[in-house]
Order: structure tokens, then C-alpha cells, then sequence
């Protein structure tokens, strides 16, 4: 789209979604061939299901989502559900939103390309490394890790919003008070720059900020991509089967409620100049669900530990009788 004309960029990105389709559906039917086990799936009974209906006939969709909800908060991984939830209001990724910003801040569209690319590339990385960290420390502390290492990345991001180049004003509307929206929206689409035909459009002296931005967002799909893997493989192992779709429903509902939440506010601060407001209420997003997720693993482990505790039997006569283990405690305990 840089060195060409925009219908060449819109017919490249449709073609290759097209042989994606293909590539996935593939996939998809691969596995589910592999499994004969998906293609069953068992029937309520007549009961049930006359039961079901007669109950909730009137407000059928209004239970739904209240037993959806009832039935997520009831799970013991329901921290750690929220906590993924809270990583999608964030704008320290690409998207429509951060790649436009990050136009305005010097970059062509092919340089956007490159570091979209890249930041794919490291979060395969991070997925080629979840097994062997998952192995050596555990699926509660990989999270921990896989999180950590995200929120130190996403420091950068914020880190950028006062270096040079930045457009960051804190009093930029009451600079502004004077200018309409539409106004102040016209001299964001002519700052640009969309068709020069560059790589860069601004000075080197103006990209510290964006640079550091961009390494940040980058480095940071390490850590997100283990920790997402992380929080997923949780919730299959320990929800029941029956309860998976019902979880993973709300779960994807949360999600996009809170992705919706992060163009509202988008939609508030609209502005390049403010939009070092959106870098750092998403840094605080991400660092609260980093919160719920230790407290999922803190409150993980000291269950752990009361489970494998030895309970001795004292019986009338004194007489200890051997320490009960758990069934899945090893017989070296």
C-alpha cells in the first residue's frame, strides 16, 4: 500500500484470508477425524428437557445468561478467566486503532507491516516455549511468568509516552476548547501523511517515542500469547466437560466486552495527543489482570498444599493408625 496503489493491498490481504479458510478448515477437519469422541455429543433426557421448558419459556435468553454467569463464577478458575478478560481493554497491540496511531507518529503502512510480522514471529515463540515451561515450573507459574514478563514489556509503552517525538498533551482539550470535533479530526487525517510514498515521514529526531513503543508492544506477544495458552489450558482442565461451552461462552463474551470498552474510550480520546491517556489506562488494565490471575495462583497453591497435607487418625485407645494421603499424592510422600 505504500509504493502502490490501495486496491493491490486490498486484493493481496483477500486473497491470502481466502487460502487461510482453506489452510484452517483443513485443520479443523483433520482433528476432528482424529477424535472420534468430538462428533458424539449425548442427549438431555425427555425429563429435562420438558422441565427446561415449561420453567423458562417466557425469558429463555435472561436465565441463559444469568445461569452462563452463575456457572463461570462458580468454576475455581474464574480469576484467572478474568484476568484474560481484562487483557483485551488494551490498545498496546495492532490493531485499527494502535496502527493508525502509530501512522500518525511517522510510520508507513509497510513498516507497520514489518513490525506486525515480527511481533507474530515472537508470539510463536512464546507458544513454542509454553511446553517446556509448562514442564519445568508448572501451568499456575508459567502464567505468573508469562504475565510478568508482559507487564515489565508493556513499561516501554509507557515509557514512550514522554519520549521525544511524543504527541502526548495532558491539556491538549483545554488547549483546544475552542475547536470542534470535526475540526480537530481534519488536522488528525491531514497529519497522515497516507500517500507519500515513504517509509518514513517524519525526522529520526521525532521516532525515539514510537520506536520504544513499538518495542514494547512487540516484545510484550511473548509473555501473552504463553499466558493466554496458559489461562485456556486451565479452564479445560479444570471445568467439566458438560460446563466447557457454557464457560467458554461467557468467557468469549467477556473478552469482547472488554475489547468493546476499549474503543468507548477510543471514542473518548480520540486524539493523537491523547492518546498516552489510552497507553496508560491499558497498562493498568493489563496489570490487574495480571492481580486476578496471581490470586487464582496463590489460592491454587495453598490448596494444593492443604490436599497434600497427611491426616492422622487418632483412634479410642491413643494409638495412631498410619497418615491418610491423597489418592493423587505419590506413594514417596
Amino acid at each position: 500500500m505504500t509504493f502502490s496503489e490501495h486496491y493491490v493491498g486490498t486484493i493481496v490481504v483477500s486473497v491470502w484470508n481466502v487460502c487461510s479458510m482453506i489452510i484452517e478448515y483443513a485443520i479443523l477437519m483433520k482433528n476432528y477425524r482424529r477424535v472420534p469422541r468430538l462428533s458424539f455429543k449425548p442427549l438431555p433426557s425427555p425429563s429435562e428437557k420438558v422441565k427446561k421448558y415449561l420453567s423458562r419459556k417466557l425469558f429463555k435468553s435472561c436465565f441463559a445468561i444469568h445461569d452462563g454467569w452463575k456457572t463461570y463464577f462458580r468454576t475455581r478458575v474464574w480469576p484467572a478467566g478474568v484476568g484474560l478478560a481484562f487483557l483485551y481493554m488494551t490498545v498496546l497491540a495492532f490493531g485499527g486503532v494502535t496502527n493508525t496511531y502509530i501512522r500518525t507518529q511517522g510510520l508507513s503502512e509497510s513498516v507497520i507491516s514489518v513490525m506486525i510480522a515480527l511481533g507474530a514471529a515472537v508470539g510463536i515463540a512464546g507458544t513454542f516455549a509454553f511446553p517446556t515451561m509448562w514442564a519445568k515450573f508448572g501451568l499456575e507459574r508459567t502464567g505468573l511468568l508469562a504475565l510478568g514478563a508482559q507487564l515489565i514489556c508493556l513499561m516501554f509503552c509507557v515509557l514512550s509516552v514522554w519520549l521525544p517525538g511524543s504527541p502526548f498533551d495532558p491539556y491538549f482539550y483545554s488547549k483546544s476548547s475552542n475547536e470542534t470535533v470535526l475540526q480537530r479530526a481534519e488536522g488528525n487525517r491531514n497529519a497522515t501523511g497516507i500517500d507519500e510514498k515513504k517509509w518514513f515521514t517524519k525526522s529520526s529526531d521525532e521516532l525515539p517515542s514510537v520506536v520504544v513503543f513499538l518495542f514494547g508492544m512487540i516484545a510484550a506477544r511473548f509473555g501473552l500469547w504463553m499466558a493466554d495458552l496458559t489461562i485456556t489450558q486451565l479452564i479445560q482442565e479444570n471445568v467439566p466437560e458438560k460446563e466447557r461451552g457454557i464457560i467458554g461462552g461467557v468467557q468469549s463474551s467477556f473478552n469482547r466486552f472488554m475489547d468493546m470498552l476499549k474503543f468507548v474510550l477510543v471514542i473518548c480520546l480520540p486524539n493523537p495527543q491523547t492518546f498516552g491517556f489510552l497507553v496508560i489506562t491499558s497498562f493498568a488494565f493489563v496489570a490487574t489482570g495480571h492481580i486476578f490471575y496471581a490470586y487464582f495462583a496463590v489460592r491454587s497453591g495453598r490448596q494444593a498444599r492443604l490436599r497434600s497435607v497427611p491426616v492422622v487418625v487418632v483412634t479410642r485407645d491413643n494409638q495412631q493408625s498410619p497418615p491418610l494421603l491423597p489418592k493423587s499424592a505419590p506413594q514417596s510422600a
